[in-house]
């Protein structure tokens, strides 16, 4: 029962991509490999409030 634009921000594709092209630009910017523990920061500070509450 939630909104369609909920539902969209929390599309597994759309993470993904988010994702995908969070480590790229990391990679081409510092020429360096992303840091895996910073995975697990970057939906929850791209999402909106409301999404982030979500996850928790």
């Amino acid at each position: 029962m939630r909104t369609h634009e909920v539902a969209f921000l929390l599309n597994p594709a759309f993470c993904g991509r988010i994702l995908y092209s969070t480590i790229r630009t990391y990679n081409e910017k510092t020429n360096r490999a992303f840091p895996f523990p910073l995975i697990y920061l970057v939906l929850p500070l791209v999402l909106h409030k409301e999404t982030s509450i979500l996850y928790h």
